[in-house]
């Protein structure tokens, strides 16, 4: 069973993923998919976050932004596949 709370998802199977993981907002087509015990991720896009699984604090911003992102890190700014 899930115990993910607050959680905020807009778009097919965005957030889908997610067990355990809270205050996470995923907006597009499979946003936050691969997310499930993260928390206060910020995904916008389609597919946004496809590399990022247990990581928090993290803001994907694209089309598939997976690029140089570490699954379990943290405080990660990806935009475009261009990671700060």
């Amino acid at each position: 069973a899930s115990t993910a709370t607050s959680n905020t998802a807009i778009g097919y199977t965005a957030g889908s993923g997610i067990t355990t993981g809270t205050y996470n907002t995923a907006i597009g087509y499979q946003a936050g998919v691969s997310v499930t015990s993260g928390a206060n991720n910020t995904l916008l896009g389609p597919s946004s976050s496809a590399g990022v699984t247990t990581g928090s604090n993290n803001i994907m911003i694209g089309n598939d932004v997976r690029s140089g992102l570490d699954p379990i890190a943290s405080n990660q700014l990806n935009i475009g596949n261009l990671v700060y």
